[in-house]
């Protein structure tokens, strides 16, 4: 008898250790018993590999909200779906735009970055998540996601009245 189980746990940070004390013997009798177990999340493959060391995964991972496919027994990329031409030209415009903002752009071998914030430099090293400052012109390809960040811990949103959460509101109107 065939059975699919899905199950949705956020891995988040806090999350991640007592998962893995919690579920690790049981993912494996699992996969003994023919199941097939991986992972789905939005991190980056740099963030997913020190992250997701101790999860014992028998299939693919899907990164980068599901822009890429990574077998972590090949190390091949089985599926990208890269982010569009123009990407880079739309981040620019947020550098000139927002320069307060943190500005990433994640390709599948690491964080390349534009906009220095020494708390997000520390969180990535302690992610084990390999990153380089470097020109535009520089960023390899495929380039699968982008990220803003504040360089603060202040939350953002429309409903405070503050410069900063302007952004949101503007952000919405150039994407769309």
């Amino acid at each position: 008898k065939e059975e699919l189980a899905i199950y949705r746990y956020d891995l988040a940070e806090a999350c991640i250790k007592r998962c893995v004390e919690e579920c690790v013997d049981a993912i494996r009798a699992f996969q003994e018993e023919g199941g097939i177990f991986t992972l789905a999340t939005g991190r980056s493959l740099p963030m997913s590999r020190y992250r997701f060391q101790a999860v014992p995964v028998n299939a693919p991972l899907i990164i980068c909200n599901g822009a890429a496919c990574f077998d972590p027994v090949t190390e091949e990329v089985l599926d990208c779906h890269p982010l569009p031409e123009n990407c880079m030209e739309l981040m620019r415009y947020y550098e000139r735009t927002y320069p307060q903002l943190r500005l990433e752009i994640h390709c599948l071998d690491k964080h390349y970055i534009f906009t220095h914030d020494p708390a997000r430099d520390a969180y990535l090293d302690r992610q084990q998540a390999a990153y380089a400052y470097v020109p535009w012109e520089e960023v390899p390809h495929p380039q699968v996601k982008f990220c803003m960040y504040s360089p603060s811990d202040e939350s953002f949103s429309p409903a405070f009245d503050t410069k900063e959460a302007e952004f949101f509101t503007w952000l919405e109107q150039d994407v769309n």
